[in-house]
């Protein structure tokens, strides 16, 4: 194998130009770098498929159609701006608050109402934090 990449592991695949070895489960050290002007996929399943939502984990949530990225204790939704190349306006959010949300302490949320939460929702908004329905 080329230089620059190792794995660790059994099963999957890695590899360098061109070169395909198998690797599953396992760790690649070093720098990775995709040329190809092709997509890249992501992990994806259902909720309750997630694994830990360790930092810097992302995945593709089948049931919410939505991109998710792990920030250590839970999955966050990814992205979800409105607005052409560099001219970010807005988001789109449901109108249907469905699952409970913690909002940390010196984090602030904002919504656009109205809004209507489950009854078996929970919305916590920890010390030094802020949710705004406007």
């Amino acid at each position: 194998m080329s230089s620059g990449y190792v794995g660790h592991g059994t099963g999957g695949r890695i590899g360098k130009d061109g070169d395909s070895l198998p690797v599953k489960g396992g760790t690649i050290e070093g720098p990775v770098k995709n040329t190809s002007t092709d997509s890249f996929q992501v992990p994806q399943g259902t909720t309750s498929e997630r694994d830990t939502p360790d930092q810097g984990k992302i995945r593709f949530n089948t049931e919410t159609g939505e991109y998710e990225g792990g920030f250590g204790t839970e999955y966050k939704r990814v992205g979800g701006g409105l607005g052409a190349s560099g001219n970010l306006f807005g988001f789109i959010h449901d109108n249907i608050v469905t699952q409970s949300y913690t909002i940390p302490a010196s984090q602030n949320a904002i919504s656009a109402g109205p809004l209507t939460i489950n009854d078996d929702v929970t919305i916590t908004i920890e010390d030094n934090a802020t949710w705004v329905v406007v």
